[in-house]
């Protein structure tokens, strides 16, 4: 079981849960509280300075007198000081705003929600007889089951019913843990088979990463042959352009030589078209005698034959001479021969 000390302790945890800061006091924190919980009590009791604030803030809540020595409260930490604190814990969570306060205590750790749902329960059960610890440490079994004060009136009824709901709303809470316990065990489960998974797939993409890493140094290689060809074969380019822009420019360098002789030759181009006008008459001329270029062409034609048959005659006549003489010589030896 808890011991007080360990069930004081998460008091004080409960009540740091709420400081402004490292350095707020505990009266502060107190006071703070109850005036959000009890706005209106607060205001009829703000005259009070200091505990005395506190306690008539609880005894106008719990309606009864509560027999505190302040002195206790000024000290350090004592049997007083914690069960006015437990007292301020079943205050904050009867209030109007007490789902508020209840869920501030369902969002601590299970050891101090534990211990502050005991003492919640205890202060719902006994009321304000809280504050006489030293008496109940003292009395029997017997006379610890005496009714406290404020038993059977509207007012114990109506806490002991919210107690009553509160253990019920704290039952379903365990179920509801005993089913997310469950529920987390399967996680994890899931959670394994989704890390080996993971794992696998690690390993997988370890692999992949190693192919993809090999074809891009590939890929690389064979971008960065490209890229050298092409740059080589710009540079050609570029060389070849450069001596092409080299002997433009030499040839813009006689141009202005080149209009010089230009403008030389303009009164010659004038002339020019005097003299296409003159070659178009005579090659007008000249067509309306194509008929005698005929006439000519067929008496060169009949000249050449004439000068043929010219040849031949020639021809025939020395050999006719040839043999005129042949036969005149023949003569003469007959002659010759008769004499």
């Amino acid at each position: 079981m808890r011991t007080g000390d360990a069930e004081a302790s998460s008091l004080m945890r409960w009540l740091a849960f709420y400081a402004a800061n490292a350095q707020e006091d505990c009266f502060s924190i107190v006071l703070r509280l109850l005036k959000l919980a009890f706005p209106a009590i607060f205001e009829e009791v703000k005259a009070l300075n200091g505990w005395k604030a506190v306690i008539a803030t609880l005894e106008g809540f719990y309606e009864t007198n509560l027999a505190v020595e302040v002195q206790k409260l000024e000290g350090t930490l004592n049997n007083t000081f914690t069960a006015l604190l437990e007292l301020v814990l079943g205050a904050v969570v009867q209030c109007e705003t007490k789902e508020t306060f209840i869920k501030d205590v369902l969002t601590m750790e299970d050891v101090v929600q534990a211990d502050l749902m005991a003492i919640i329960e205890k202060i719902m059960a006994q009321g304000v007889s809280v504050l006489n610890v030293e008496a109940v440490e003292e009395k029997s079994e017997d006379k610890q089951d005496k009714e406290s004060p404020g038993i059977g009136s509207p007012l114990y009824l109506s806490r002991n019913a919210a107690l009553e709901r509160v253990k019920r709303e704290n039952g379903v809470l365990k179920q509801e843990n005993v089913h997310l316990a469950r529920e987390l065990e399967q996680a994890t489960t899931n959670f394994r088979v989704i890390e080996l998974e993971k794992e696998k797939l690690i390993e997988m993409m370890q692999g992949l990463k190693e192919q993809v890493d090999a074809d891009t140094l590939k890929k690389g290689r064979v971008m960065h042959a490209q890229y050298n060809e092409r740059i080589n074969s710009l540079q050609l380019e570029l060389d070849s352009t450069k001596a092409e822009l080299k002997e433009k420019k030499a040839l813009a360098g006689r141009v202005p030589g080149l209009s010089d002789e230009v403008d030389l030759l303009r009164p010659l181009a004038e002339k020019m078209k005097k003299v296409d006008s003159t070659v178009a008459k005579y090659k007008a001329k000249i067509d309306e005698l194509s008929g005698a270029k005929d006439m000519l062409r067929r008496l060169e034609v009949t000249n050449a034959e004439l000068m043929e048959k010219n040849l031949a005659l020639e021809s025939d006549r020395a050999k006719a001479a040839t043999w005129q003489r042949k036969l005149k010589e023949s003569k003469e030896a007959n002659t010759a021969m008769v004499r």
